[in-house]
């Protein structure tokens, strides 16, 4: 699966029967591997965006080395130790990979490839109910989430320092070729009462901007949206005006369906995330107060 990072991973979870390897049998193991396809870059096979802050754009055009964990769920359930290196765990590496690339071949029958996981549509077995992929959130790597955190805790920080004359645009994904206007959303926890601000693309809708939370696809809403639903008086950040008063609504679905067409095509990645979640992304109005 893809992530915004331009990081891309898959995984296995299997557990080892006696007999399959040396030091592993009887336990729950889980496989992760992080790595860079070409296919994905911003500029596919050519170069990709590693960076775009007050220092300008840098771009790289050798992929990165293929990153691997590997945790023994039965004895670390929290996955807080990544034996991989282990070197009396040889011959388990070696079978799980094998495994892995029997199920890549089976998942992508296609190219004996991770990618595309995405555009592939899930079978539909007799009765008709649909046998669904695994989602975002079951495949996605901590080292992911860590990277999209404290990323888009920079771009919070640059923006607010510069007004947002850095850090007002997305240029990732579909928003490389065609820059995405940013904001920065003010919200108060609803359980903890903490404040956050959260970078998010939106669109301008007369004196309203409009947000979808998107989540990059993953089965659960983010924070931010149940923020709003409980506190819906917040405040925005826009490129050279600060803390614009709001006030947040979720569209209704006749107001939805007006403006899913310029969302994506503000942004083509919500249709193509739209596409393959397993919920419809909620649409947000802000208003101003």
């Amino acid at each position: 699966m893809p992530a915004h990072v331009a990081a891309n991973f898959e995984g296995l979870v299997v557990r080892v029967d006696e007999g399959d390897a040396v030091g592993g049998a009887g336990h729950l193991w889980k496989l992760v591997r992080t790595f860079d396809d070409p296919a994905t870059w911003t500029e596919p096979g050519v170069r990709h965006l590693a960076a775009n802050g007050i220092g300008g754009e840098a771009y790289r055009t050798e992929p990165i080395e293929d990153q691997w964990e590997l945790y023994d769920l039965t004895a670390d359930p929290i996955e807080a130790d990544n034996r991989w290196t282990d070197p009396n765990l040889h011959e388990l590496r070696q079978h799980l990979r094998m495994q892995l690339k029997q199920q890549r071949a089976t998942s992508v029958p296609e190219r004996n490839n991770p990618w595309p996981y995405v555009p592939r549509q899930p079978p539909v077995p007799p009765g008709g109910l649909v046998r669904r992929l695994p989602t975002a959130q079951q495949l996605i790597s901590p080292v992911a989430t860590t990277v999209l955190k404290y990323t888009a805790k920079a771009q919070v920080a640059v923006f607010k320092l510069t007004d947002g004359r850095v850090g007002s645009n997305w240029r990732i994904g579909a928003g490389f070729r065609k820059p995405v206007p940013t904001l920065l959303l003010e919200h108060r926890g609803r359980k903890s009462g903490r404040s956050f601000t959260t970078p998010l693309v939106y669109l301008e809708d007369g004196d309203a901007f409009v947000l979808v939370a998107s989540h990059g696809g993953l089965p659960k809403n983010p924070q931010w949206y149940h923020n709003l639903v409980a506190n819906p008086d917040t405040h925005i950040h826009v490129k050279g005006q600060r803390r614009l008063r709001v006030t947040a609504r979720v569209a209704s679905p006749e107001e939805r369906a007006a403006l899913w067409p310029r969302l994506i095509d503000l942004y083509a990645d919500f249709a193509r995330s739209q596409s393959w979640s397993v919920r419809e992304f909620p649409v947000i109005i802000l208003s101003p107060r």
